[in-house]
């Protein structure tokens, strides 16, 4: 059985200038390698070598983004990853620290969900990368709850468009359906960028109770365009720590997934493999 994302990878095609965005928001370098031609081909189809580079937040051991060099991709909304959500304490100056750091916002959007408030922008980064911003009066644990200097969150969720959910397959994984929800939202809808701002919006969330959360964002009237298939910047993959790689690409074949081959790397523990979800979402699997 999994457990949530521990981290996320994403695509970048600007390191340096997406590493000091990410130090606005408090994250710094752990690691940094080359994936060799036959590993970059290997986890992401990539045709060369491809320079990586972990970011965790300051005193974290997880929650963290691994940036890996890829081709400039589209920001437009379609199928596959989206974005990576992070907790804010004070969304108005985030969103100003940010912008002055490179990054291009969306309006703040601010709704409900479950009588619970929340504040949300959407953040574009340098590199092509995509950052929510999320201010709520509920959120999971988190670095937050431990210092109140602290302004940013570790990973909280890898957030991915598709054109369904498959909670069968989530659950069969050991992890728990967190909530699903149907909701028609203008704020929500201007958020994700979608032009019908009355578009029915389903959100299913799985997450193990304590990791980052698997998020899906479906729109049942909608025709999604169907994203690129080859590895750009942007969101990618929420990663699984596992202690036996074997029996996890085993768990994944078997319930559905298309999986990859195991490769060795680094920064990923040692051994790590790609998976394809039924209802199209990308996930990477590394040696805990």
């Amino acid at each position: 059985m999994l457990s949530s994302p521990r981290y996320a990878v994403l695509g970048c095609h600007d390191l340096a200038a997406a590493a000091a965005f990410l130090s606005v928001l408090g994250y710094t370098e752990r690691g940094r390698d080359t994936l060799d031609t036959d590993t970059a081909t290997a986890l992401y189809g990539l045709t060369g070598p491809a320079e990586e580079v972990l970011f965790l937040p300051e005193g974290a051991d997880t929650g963290g983004l691994l940036l890996v060099a890829a081709p400039e991709g589209s920001t437009a909304i379609a199928s596959g990853g989206y974005a990576v959500d992070v907790y804010t304490r004070d969304i108005e100056a985030s969103v100003a620290e940010l912008t002055a750091a490179g990054g291009t916002p969306s309006p703040i959007a601010r709704w409900e969900l479950g009588g619970r408030p929340f504040a949300e922008c959407g953040i574009i980064a340098p590199g092509g990368i995509r950052v929510v911003l999320v201010e709520g009066s509920s959120r999971r644990a988190s670095i937050l709850d431990h210092d109140e200097t602290r302004r940013h969150s570790e990973l909280q969720a890898a957030v991915h468009l598709t054109y369904g959910c498959d909670a069968a397959f989530w659950t069969a994984l050991g992890l728990e359906s967190l909530y699903s929800q149907r909701l028609v939202d203008p704020a929500v809808a201007a958020l994700i960028g979608i032009d019908d701002l009355d578009a029915e919006i389903v959100l299913d969330l799985f997450w193990d109770g304590q990791g980052a959360r698997v998020e899906l964002i479906s729109f049942p009237g909608l025709d999604l365009p169907k994203g690129d298939d080859a590895f750009k910047s942007g969101m990618h993959a929420g990663v699984f720590p596992v202690a036996d790689l074997d029996a996890a690409h085993t768990l994944l074949t078997g319930a559905g997934a298309k999986t990859g081959p195991v490769v060795k790397s680094t920064l990923r523990g040692g051994r790590a493999f790609t998976a394809t979800s039924p209802d199209g979402v990308d996930l990477e699997f590394w040696t805990a």
